[in-house]
């Protein structure tokens, strides 16, 4: 047996990705979080090209991490760790935002779900999230989005933007999405609806303390439509 072989069954079924752009201010804490539990998961930043002091603090920690030499939108920058992911031999992904939302306090529940669901796809559900603090205007478009996506793709999903998530690496919908963006996460669940694919979600906490989101009003809407219309072909 060749090393890469043992080392392929030997390799935890479990990574966490992370893709991060312009986050030297939320990393480190986040970082912390995610290592000192209990899972001690393997971890892979996709640095999407920043521009501040997110690199050095990735070296400075000694994390596995990719660097894209631009910034190619939240889309490319999973994919790239899917991808990668799936080179290395693991067999699920766990994808969380890099801005400080999302707390390791569900690695271990995300773990427990994979190992026992038939889904490809599990989303952490943000409920209670008025209570959590999301912005108004934020709920008013998650939910607007999610009703879209769940009609389109014939698959009722809560939280269709949730970045908070367990990609199944050996299934072919996410390998088949083409968009760079944030229409990405949406493309996953249309993608795999269509294919007769199965989703499972988990309810999940976040933390908002004022971060502003990157998403463009007018030009991620329409790539949103476009990527709807685009779907009833497939």
């Amino acid at each position: 047996m060749s090393s890469d072989s043992r080392d392929d069954i030997n390799r935890p079924a479990f990574i966490v990705i992370i893709p991060v752009y312009n986050e030297q201010r939320h990393l480190p804490l986040l970082l912390r979080d995610i290592q000192s539990g209990p899972e001690k998961l393997d971890l892979l930043l996709i640095d999407d090209g920043s521009s501040d002091e997110t690199q050095t603090i990735l070296q400075r920690v000694g994390v596995q991490y990719i660097r894209h030499a631009t910034n190619r939108g939240k889309g490319a920058a999973l994919f790239t760790g899917l991808c990668a992911a799936r080179q290395r031999g693991y067999r699920w992904a766990i994808t969380m935002d890099g801005d400080g939302q999302h707390t390791a306090d569900h690695l271990q529940s995300f773990m427990d779900v994979c190992q026992r669901t038939s889904a490809q796809l599990i989303i952490g559900n943000r409920q209670n999230r008025r209570d959590q603090g999301m912005p108004l205007h934020r709920q008013l478009s998650n939910c607007i989005t999610s009703v879209l996506v769940s009609l389109f793709s014939g698959v009722r999903v809560h939280d269709s933007q949730s970045g908070y998530r367990a990609y199944c690496l050996g299934d072919r919908a996410w390998r088949l999405c083409r968009e760079t963006g944030f229409q990405f996460e949406s493309e996953v669940i249309l993608r795999l609806g269509k294919t007769g694919g199965k989703i499972a979600e988990i309810p999940i906490r976040t933390i908002y303390a004022g971060q502003s989101s990157r998403m463009h009003l007018l030009t991620d809407t329409l790539k949103f439509i476009s990527l709807l219309l685009r779907s009833i072909g497939w």
